[in-house]
């Protein structure tokens, strides 16, 4: 036994633009016997039923004798007027034999529903409905029924050639709000809107990021979110477009007005604002009048930053610079090098408790006289006055070197220490007031203006009255010694001599002697030149 199936591929309505669409339509399907596709010639009949399973059918059958079947796929034309087709369900019954065949047909199974195309005939009749000139169909969720558009008027009418449309526009989802006079409405994955010109070259876009492509075949990843993209030059403020300099530079922007931005406003390449007059190499260039002052900076309404047409400019306030210059209103700190060729002023709020002029770096601070260094402030935090670059070597930490004489005109206050060169003679190096007794020795005073180390006394070996070691934190072998004995002992005939101790740069021996020479105990006064 044969086994006869039927797939049905799809239904069209047939069209032609020189005759009315009638009610036929056409039929497509595939017809295999024992699950092959078949070739050759079959006789077809068609009825036309009102249900699935059971019901009646319409009319009479159709039959469509030699339907040529190439590889399973056959085609044929079916009519059953239009009157079945007023949006009730149908469904065909159809019946099959072999084209040289006499005999009966064997019944397709099941029933092959008829969709939506084959209704689409039913338009050839809707005039019976009462549609004239000027009106169009409407769909009122049931039926379609004729209409008038637009108070009496089409949307759509001819002008110049074109096409004019009298109303609002909504293209994509007719969910979109009212009041816009053009609307294109696009789902989340979609791009709205692409301009071609000449078929390929992608002009205008707006990406489904919000962003917008202007002038090149930007894709969604190279347009900014909710932002522009221009492939070219931009010029804003003139209605029409001359030849340079009225152009802007190349893929930049010229705007004949004022600008305002709501939010952060980036440029990338050069921009030059007042007027034509444009260095390429320049970022940015502003050209004013004469009368015109070219910049002003404002924080807070207050001007904080200007530059005036007379070349100078004024930084923290709004006072006027000498031309050329520069005028300041707060403290001004250098981090690097800062090179002034001429005279400089700085003039700081006496109220404000901070130093007028902070400057930073490795050496802050230096100043030249005819070529020569005669003040500097050094990253060791030591200054030197009066001196050439040789004498910067000898510039104390956190402390003052003068190359030259020191004068006062008031009192000298000393914190700490003074301290002096090893090298150096006239002042004094250290001094010490100590017992040189029988059986111990005691430090009774002492200073050291060399360093900040201590002199120490202890007894010569073997332990000899009124002989002691004096040991300096610093070399004394080119220094010169002076000591006495206390007079407050009223022994103004004994001495004290101290000698170099042999071998020793830091070491002195003291000996304490009566008028006979024999040793004696006595407070000592000695003093290091």
């Amino acid at each position: 036994m044969k086994t006869i199936t039927m797939v049905i591929l799809l239904i069209i309505s047939t069209t032609t633009l020189s005759a009315p669409v009638g009610s036929r339509f056409s039929y497509q399907g595939q017809l295999q016997f024992n699950g092959v596709s078949v070739t050759g010639t079959y006789d077809f009949k068609v009825e036309l039923w009102n249900q699935a399973i059971g019901g009646s059918f319409f009319g009479s059958a159709l039959e469509i004798a030699d339907v040529e079947v190439v590889d399973g796929i056959f085609t044929m034309e079916l009519d059953f007027t239009d009157a079945p087709f007023t949006g009730d369900d149908w469904f065909l019954k159809i019946q099959v034999r072999e084209g040289t065949s006499t005999g009966s047909y064997i019944t397709m199974s099941p029933k092959q529903r008829i969709n939506a195309t084959p209704y689409a005939i039913q338009a050839d009749f809707l005039a019976a409905n009462g549609a004239t000139t000027g009106q169009v169909l409407k769909f009122d969720g049931s039926n379609w029924v004729a209409g008038i558009d637009n108070s009496g008027s089409p949307y759509w009418s001819e002008n110049f050639g074109g096409v004019q449309y009298i109303g609002d526009v909504i293209i994509g989802n007719l969910v979109a709000s009212a009041g816009d006079t053009f609307q294109i409405v696009s789902e989340v994955n979609e791009s709205p809107l692409r301009i071609l010109v000449g078929g390929v070259g992608t002009r205008f876009r707006i990406s489904k990021n919000g962003g917008a492509g202007v002038g090149a075949n930007y894709n969604d990843g190279q347009i900014p979110t909710n932002g522009l993209r221009v492939a070219g030059n931009v010029q804003l403020g003139k209605t029409s477009i001359g030849s340079s300099p009225d152009l802007a530079p190349g893929n930049g922007l010229n705007i004949e007005g004022s600008v305002l931005a709501k939010s952060n406003m980036k440029v990338y390449g050069n921009l030059a604002i007042g007027s034509a007059d444009f260095s390429g190499s320049t970022a940015l260039q502003i050209n004013s009048g004469a009368a015109e002052n070219p910049l002003r900076i404002k924080i807070n309404n207050a001007t904080k930053m200007r530059i005036y047409n007379n070349g100078g400019t004024s930084l923290g306030g709004n006072s006027a610079p000498e031309i050329n210059g520069l005028v300041v209103q707060g403290n001004v700190l250098a981090r690097s090098d800062l090179n002034v060729d001429g005279k400089m002023q700085v003039t700081g709020d006496s109220n404000v408790a901070v130093s007028t002029l902070t400057l930073d770096g490795g050496s802050p601070l230096k100043a030249n006289v005819n070529g020569l260094t005669k003040l500097i402030v050094a990253g060791n935090g030591g200054t030197a006055i009066g001196g050439g670059s040789g004498s910067l070597a000898q510039l104390p930490t956190d402390g003052l070197y003068v190359a030259g004489d020191v004068k006062l005109n008031s009192d000298l206050t000393l914190t700490g220490k003074p301290k002096q060169d090893i090298n150096s003679h006239g002042f004094a190096k250290a001094g010490l007031k100590f017992l040189c007794g029988f059986s111990a020795v005691t430090t009774l005073q002492s200073f050291n203006n060399v360093n900040s180390g201590v002199l120490l006394v202890t007894h010569s070996v073997p332990n000899y009255i009124g002989q002691c070691t004096i040991t300096f934190p610093f070399d004394i072998g080119n220094s010169f010694i002076q000591t006495d004995v206390d007079p407050t002992s009223n022994l103004f005939f004994r001495k004290a001599i101290c000698r170099q101790k042999n071998g020793s740069t830091t070491q002195l021996s003291c000996r304490v002697s009566n008028p006979d020479g024999s040793s004696a105990d006595s407070v000592v006064s000695l003093l290091v030149f």
